[in-house]
């Protein structure tokens, strides 16, 4: 199943810059031209730790502030105002650091008028409603809030050797109420880091002790009015004061932000442009240290030769082998078939459905493919290309996305399929950047055995109309 990774973008660079300045600034990592990187580099190792636990299908999302004011802001003017500035030296690799994760592929967003955790929890709130396991990786306490049946808070406590994981359990286990209720607890009790003073006289104790007895801040008022004792009094006359601290301290999961689930899906670092970064900032240690796995090739300026045959008799067959059939259809047993693109023996070819009825040797190769997969496994592993119209072109730009696919997972077929959409409606388009949105759909294997029996059996018709390129 896929993972969503989100990052809290400030709080990570922060402590990478703290953790690697302790010393001084005079001492801090520097580039021959005096350029600060210490937080850089400190950042990267972490971003890096990371990335060695995405797979193939994950998600992957860094959200930052942009440093304006903030809704919070607008409501309470003294909201963070006793906060000091950033470090002058911290302040010039901010914009590194984001040059940084999208060198690695990673989608960054920041939005004027919210804080990068309220952009971190609206993405956390879409993935753990379509039950994608979420994980946040901050180090602060604010996020404990999003905690639920498919989210977990990783919290920073010395870099990334040292992490308190916190899910519904541990946070019960360690402040003896349910992750929601943090912000009713930040309404009584406040919070110094963020400048909210909450209800006079309430401390942590009797704050969680109100919250075990009578579950909400509301709740607590009303039940204060009641009560003989001072904290009683201090939260009826601060009860607005409470409330405002409640709200400050809730975080933003509905954000209108303008990209989808599919924008932050991980598909690797371009070697070059990690190349280029690592070059220009004197982080050669960093680029070494980058998993391979993640690594791609920049395909838009590779020529790549088509080769449209008729048969396959002159043709050989590696037993790696790369195929996707040319549909139009979702419904896999009735779809119309117009061709077969296929990569073997380091070379790309196209097939047109009528020669490819005609040609019995690669037919049986095809029925061969699917009677070597796996039986127990019974799945064939899918991929959903982003295609108008299946032309020489676009097979070839698909093909070299499978090659390296299929050669970590042997035995394997991948079927190409479906047009995917944007949420506006209007349909991807491919790039350089982009060339493939992957999916965990999977194809049973009697669906794709019965697609090569229709084939045999001449059960599909010539194409409707004629594709460019075709």
């Amino acid at each position: 199943m896929a993972k969503c990774y989100i990052v809290d973008g400030n709080s990570l660079l922060f402590r990478a810059y703290y953790a690697t300045a302790y010393e001084g600034v005079d001492k801090i990592l520097r580039t021959k031209d005096g350029t600060p990187t210490n937080a850089v580099f400190a950042f990267a190792n972490m971003i890096n730790k990371i990335l060695n636990n995405v797979k193939d299908g994950d998600y992957l999302f860094v959200g930052f502030d942009t440093g304006k004011p903030t809704f919070r802001h607008k409501e309470d003017e003294q909201y963070k105002a006793q906060r000091k500035p950033a470090p002058e030296e911290l302040k010039i690799q901010m914009p590194i650091a984001r040059a940084l994760l999208k060198s690695l592929g990673i989608f960054v967003y920041e939005m004027d008028g919210y804080e990068g955790d309220d952009l971190c929890g609206t993405v956390a709130n879409i993935t753990s409603k379509q039950n994608i396991e979420t994980i946040i990786y901050t180090s602060d306490r604010d996020f404990l809030q999003l905690i639920n049946d498919y989210t977990t808070i990783h919290i920073l406590k010395k870099g990334m050797s040292d992490i308190l994981i916190m899910n519904e359990q541990t946070m019960i286990e360690q402040f003896g109420f349910k992750p929601r209720q943090i912000i009713d607890y930040k309404g009584l009790r406040g919070d110094s880091s963020d400048n909210l003073p909450g209800i006079p006289g309430v401390g942590e104790k009797t704050a969680v002790k109100l919250i075990q007895e009578f579950g909400d801040f509301e709740t607590i008022y009303e039940n204060a009015k009641t009560m003989k004792s001072k904290v009683g009094e201090n939260i009826v006359n601060y009860v607005e004061q409470g409330r405002m601290c409640k709200r400050l301290a809730e975080i933003d999961t509905n954000v209108p932000i303008p990209f989808s689930l599919n924008d932050i899906l991980y598909l690797g670092y371009d070697y070059k442009c990690a190349s280029d970064f690592c070059n220009k900032y004197e982080l050669k240690q960093l680029f070494n240290r980058l998993p391979s796995k993640h690594k791609r090739v920049d395909l838009s300026n590779e020529q790549i030769e088509i080769i449209h045959i008729h048969n396959i008799n002159n043709i050989k067959i590696d037993n790696e082998i790369s195929i996707s059939l040319d549909i139009d259809d979702e419904n896999y047993y009735h779809a119309s078939i117009y061709g077969l693109a296929l990569y073997t023996d380091h070379k790309h070819y196209y097939i047109n459905v009528e020669d490819l009825k005609n040609d019995d040797k690669l037919i049986h190769v095809l029925e061969t493919i699917g009677q070597d997969i796996d039986k127990e496994n019974k799945h064939i592993e899918a991929l959903s290309f982003n295609f108008e119209a299946f032309s020489p072109e676009r097979i070839e730009e698909t093909r070299k996305i499978l090659e390296p696919y299929l050669r970590r997972k042997k035995n394997r077929i991948v079927n190409g399929h479906d047009v995917d959409l944007n949420a506006d409606g209007t349909q991807n388009t491919w790039g350089p950047t982009k060339l493939v949105s992957y999916t965990d759909d999977t194809i049973d294997l009697d669906i794709f055995l019965n697609i090569l029996s229709n084939l045999a059996d001449g059960a599909y018709g010539p194409r409707s109309e004629k594709v460019e390129g075709i």
